[in-house]
């Protein structure tokens, strides 16, 4: 008897360490999944964190009686610095010749725009290295003007030393009654 009681005692001894090795197991993959879980939550609130504190520069076109204005706003919470958009070259027919030049619509940079703040941002025909006097190209860039189409970047940094870029495409269009033309502003990505 006395030994069947010692077996019995033995028995649920080990049944105890068993059970209480599971629910350790059991515990402590609860832990590991719960440390994901809160790691990945906290990674996103960062990144959310950034996104929504960073600057947002975008364009604008508007319009000063029968001219164009070109206008950059700063749509996010955070100060937006070395703000420039990319030269824009227009390839057109060289005057009394079969080959085609070059100009470029070149645009005079920002030192920085405060959260909310819009900046008219002057531009310029550039034809062989020198600014032109006014041209029939001042209009080209304008979306209630018919042209061809134009791609562009914003550029612009925030203060901690990130480089963005918004890729902008103003579409093709020639005809008056389907002006003005769309203008697609793509979506920002850090630069390197």
């Amino acid at each position: 008897m006395e030994l069947a009681l010692i077996a019995a005692a033995t028995y649920h001894s080990d049944a105890a360490s068993w059970a209480q090795v599971i629910i350790l197991a059991i515990t402590a993959g609860v832990v590991v999944w719960y440390a994901c879980e809160t790691r990945r939550l906290v990674t996103q609130v960062v990144h959310q964190n950034e996104i929504s504190l960073r600057p947002l520069v975008l364009p604008e076109f508007a319009r000063a009686g029968t001219r164009g204005v070109f206008k950059l706003k700063n749509c996010g919470v955070g100060c937006a610095l070395n703000v420039r958009v990319s030269p824009i070259p227009i390839v057109v027919p060289a005057s009394g010749q079969a080959e085609r030049a070059t100009v470029e619509l070149r645009f005079s940079p920002s030192y920085y725009m405060a959260a909310g703040e819009d900046l008219e941002v002057p531009l310029r025909v550039w034809d062989a290295g020198k600014p032109t006097e006014p041209s029939t190209f001042d209009t080209f860039f304008f979306p209630h003007y018919p042209g061809d189409e134009l791609r562009f970047e914003i550029l612009f940094e925030d203060v901690e030393g990130g480089s963005y870029a918004i890729p902008v495409t103003i579409r093709a269009g020639h005809e008056r009654e389907h002006l003005p033309r769309d203008v697609e502003i793509g979506a920002v990505r850090k630069r390197q």
